[in-house]
């Protein structure tokens, strides 16, 4: 997808955790990961507010746009803080234990999320930018993907297995070869 970028960070926040890749030279180095995805913000609102996993999800959503009742919103905003807490406490430790080896952390880090949650996860990852060098934060979306991986109609488009599938057919590892 980006055939100028040799080194880097894939970050893959996931429903339950979040995978941590150092590429390095196109080679995977090091990788790590942590219980925190997208689906921990969501529980958060539903055992704080009493609501469904679809009405916290909504209730996610419509703060993010600035269109939730204020009411809500202190709460929203408070449990959203916790999480962010925990997830960039957790990431970080993982990129501290990154820096002791001998590869240098790269500048730019993809991120692959759920396309509603990739703000928020985004604006986790520029809070520790300064001090992990991070100077550049691509989103990985389906339609970025597309253009280089085919998949069939009937299967559901997952970002992360798409990248993985790019990463076997460049080093000839493909299902075709």
């Amino acid at each position: 997808i980006y055939p100028h970028e040799s080194d880097f960070i894939l970050l893959d926040v996931a429903g339950e955790s979040t995978e941590v890749i150092l590429i390095s030279k196109n080679i995977i180095e090091r990788s790590a990961s942590f219980f925190s995805g997208v689906n921990n913000l969501r529980r958060l609102v539903m055992e704080k507010l009493e609501v469904t996993e679809e009405i916290a999800y909504s209730f996610l959503i419509m703060n993010k746009s600035g269109t939730i009742e204020p009411a809500f919103k202190k709460e929203l905003d408070d449990l959203a803080l916790k999480d962010s807490e925990t997830w960039t406490s957790s990431l970080s430790n993982i990129l501290d234990s990154f820096q002791k080896t001998s590869i240098p952390l790269p500048t730019t880090c993809f991120v692959v999320c759920d396309q509603a949650m990739l703000s928020l996860f985004e604006s986790r990852i520029k809070e520790l930018s300064e001090k992990y060098g991070i100077s550049h934060i691509v989103a990985i979306t389906s339609d970025k993907i597309l253009d280089h991986v085919e998949v069939v109609k009937s299967a559901k488009q997952v970002e992360i297995l798409m990248i993985e599938t790019l990463f076997l057919e460049r080093h000839g590892i493909g299902l075709h070869n």
